[in-house]
């Protein structure tokens, strides 16, 4: 039997095929890999997008972009190995009819976010598949409009590895802003985000599982304490009772204890 991401690879070249593309975009999240990702093959386009941002020393461990020709069978073939050996929580797939070197650029701008009065910096990891769809859900109308502006669509698997999509808001390179304003981020945008990084801790603390939940993933278990989080928030509870709260806060979401 074909491993499941090489069946989800292989679908999206069929739907690649159907857009009239004759690529594939891969963004490749290499963080805390124990090896550097394999060397591209001959004539192959490839991109680290922490070049050249406040992140560059850590270049080789994040995020990185790969163009997989579909003519070219050795390109092919060695994106259904790395799809394989990455799975399906480092992988997300990108339709775009953009040229290269301004896709990097434009995706190289999104990893950049900015926050607070102070106007505090960092990445934004939207590259995680955990974290993408957060990430497009907290961008404001207008943000969105210019973060997707490369996109026909978004492709990834969940923890489950169940296929997921985002639509993109396809323009010209031409067409959008230039330069791009930079990503500034609301309290509340921030929050979001932090939230779910909040859940994955909480879950991996307290070793909880998505069936502990009764839910079908753990991508919606991550979703369902985020909103026990938010429910935390509007009773501001302290961060030192804030476990105890969600343990009680799911447990009657579920109507059974949770320990």
């Amino acid at each position: 039997m074909q491993p499941r991401n090489s069946a989800w690879f292989d679908h999206l070249i069929e739907e690649a095929q159907v857009n009239r593309l004759s690529h594939i975009d891969l963004l490749l999240d290499a963080t805390g890999l124990a090896s550097p990702l394999p060397v591209t093959p001959a004539h192959q386009l490839n991109a680290r997008l922490f070049d050249n941002t406040p992140e560059h020393a850590l270049s080789q461990q994040g995020a990185h972009l790969r163009r997989i020709s579909l003519d070219d069978p050795v390109q092919r073939t060695a994106a259904h190995a790395l799809s394989d050996a990455l799975g399906a929580g480092r992988v997300l797939a990108l339709f775009s009819k953009w040229p290269f070197e301004p896709l990097v650029a434009h995706l190289r701008h999104c990893t950049q976010a900015h926050w607070g009065k102070e106007q505090h910096s960092g990445l934004l990891r939207f590259y995680d598949p955990r974290l993408f769809r957060t990430c497009c859900e907290a961008l404001l109308p207008n943000q969105s409009a210019w973060f997707h502006s490369p996109a026909i669509a978004w492709y990834w698997r969940d923890s489950a590895g169940q296929p997921q999509q985002w639509a993109g808001q396809p323009q010209r390179p031409e067409d959008t802003p230039s330069p791009l304003p930079a990503l500034h981020l609301s309290d509340s945008q921030l929050f979001e985000l932090v939230a779910w990084s909040e859940a994955v801790r909480f879950c991996d603390t307290h070793a909880l599982t998505h069936r502990d939940a009764g839910l079908p993933s753990q991508d919606a278990l991550h979703r369902h304490v985020t909103s026990g989080i938010r429910a935390a928030q509007r009773e501001q509870v302290l961060d030192s009772d804030r476990d105890d709260f969600l343990l009680g806060w799911i447990g009657q979401q579920q109507q059974r204890p949770l320990t």
